[in-house]
């Protein structure tokens, strides 16, 4: 009788802020903020640290898309300094990243992002096209 392999289930990651599901092909990931709010930097420092855990996990993870679009928008002085250094941690690991969001006032955040961390990026204000740049990588 022939012996064939376990089909494993897709690796996926949940909790109150992050959804994140494996897209197509092994190494292509979206993760979707939720509309959750992080109530406390120490709570959003705790989730990047959870999210680059949970990467590391996988192993080579070539693309990343982050779906903001449910987002609430932080950019206060706490929020960004706290949450700085794990958000380089995190997101200097895909060779592609990419983001979507809702607006060009959040384009901008997040290339200014990009720019300060020295990460190349893409942002995205049409999920169509953010798709096609995923399937693309």
């Amino acid at each position: 009788m022939p012996r064939y392999p376990a089909i494993l289930p897709a690796p996926q990651y949940r909790s109150a802020y992050h959804i994140i599901d494996q897209v197509g092909r092994t190494g292509a990931f979206r993760m979707t903020r939720t509309n959750a709010p992080y109530s406390t930097v120490a709570l959003a420092e705790a989730e990047f640290v959870a999210l680059a855990t949970w990467f590391d996990g996988l192993g080579s993870v070539d693309a990343l898309l982050i779906d903001l679009r449910l987002a609430t928008g932080r950019n206060d002085d706490a929020f960004e300094t706290g949450i700085r250094p794990h958000r380089r941690t995190l997101f200097r690991r895909f060779a592609h990243l990419g983001f979507l969001c809702t607006s060009w006032t959040g384009k901008l955040q997040i290339e200014r992002h990009g720019r300060e961390d020295g990460i190349p990026l893409c942002v995205f204000l049409d999920e169509n096209e953010a798709l096609s740049w995923l399937e693309s990588c």
